[in-house]
């Protein structure tokens, strides 16, 4: 049984617990569940439970991280039109259009959202969860290579491919500006930092300090994209009105403004990106499975 200090035991006891408000759509709650279920499956990965039970609970909760995900960014969205109003950083003018538009994106999201999570056995779910961490604990104990320690042999095989992902994801993006490459280095950097996460609750040397640079850096990379989706919007907004609307001039200002501010970021991580190498290659070299690490079908953005 999950133990309160075990990452994904909380995540799966949040879950059911905040379930009834993400069924109705609260913000903060959406939120939660969605990185609970992020969490959930890191933490199936990393297990090495590869039973039947275990390949569809996964599938289950990836569809609901997919289906919580556009509510949430336009959520997200939305709390930055509301920051550059404070900030005086826009017109008014370009900020009410844009939080209209949102709002009515947000308001189709959120009806697809509830239904495709409305027949969601959360509780089922945080049961299912709890059975797979004990038989797979078995499992290791039963056939682990390494005698004495089955889950930490096997978080450092799944910390060696997470590592072995991202540094391929920094690679592909380089050093220049280009958002789709980016997002893909940042969900490599979230899925790292949870499975370090999961080898500092068992105890693993380094993981404490592991995990709080990958914090920083998540947060470098989530901020950039927060700001890269509104910029999309905006320019939806703006392919969306006649040449001649007066309001174009105040949105390519906006525009320009978002794109500074994104650069800026990006600027930031391109400073932290050699010691993000480095500590890939320093979980590489750690895994003694002698399995070499590669690409896997979780190594997708969902």
């Amino acid at each position: 049984m999950p133990t309160r200090s075990d990452p994904p035991g909380q995540a799966a006891r949040v879950l059911k617990r905040i379930w009834p408000a993400v069924a109705v759509g609260d913000v903060e709650a959406v939120h939660r569940a969605r990185v609970a279920t992020r969490r959930l499956r890191e933490a199936l990965r990393a297990s090495g439970a590869e039973r039947r039970s275990a390949r569809r609970l996964r599938k289950e909760l990836r569809r609901l991280t997919r289906a919580l995900g556009p509510v949430r960014e336009l959520d997200v969205s939305l709390g930055l039109v509301a920051r550059l109003s404070h900030e005086e950083a826009a017109s008014d003018t370009a900020l009410e259009l844009i939080r209209v538009h949102l709002m009515e994106v947000r308001a189709r999201c959120r009806a697809r959202m509830l239904k495709r999570v409305d027949d969601t056995d959360a509780a089922g779910i945080a049961a299912r969860w709890e059975a797979l961490a004990g038989a797979a604990r078995q499992d290791g104990r039963a056939s682990s290579p390494r005698a004495g320690a089955p889950e930490a042999w096997e978080l450092r095989r799944c910390l060696a491919r997470r590592a072995a992902q991202l540094r391929l994801s920094l690679e592909e993006a380089g050093a220049l500006y280009t958002p789709e490459p980016l997002h893909a280095v940042r969900i490599a950097v979230k899925k790292l930092r949870y499975s370090v996460e999961l080898a500092r609750s068992a105890r693993i040397a380094g993981a404490t300090a592991r995990a709080r640079r990958l914090k920083t850096l998540q947060d470098l990379l989530g901020e950039l994209h927060d700001w890269q989706v509104l910029e999309e919007h905006v320019g939806d907004v703006q392919s969306s009105l006649p040449v001649q609307d007066g309001r174009m001039g105040e949105l390519t200002s906006l525009l320009s403004s978002l794109e500074d501010r994104c650069r800026a970021l990006h600027g930031a991580f391109l400073a932290r990106r050699p010691d993000l190498i480095a500590l890939c290659e320093a979980l590489e070299s750690e895994d003694d499975s002698g399995l070499s690490p590669t690409r896997t079908r979780d190594a997708s953005h969902g």
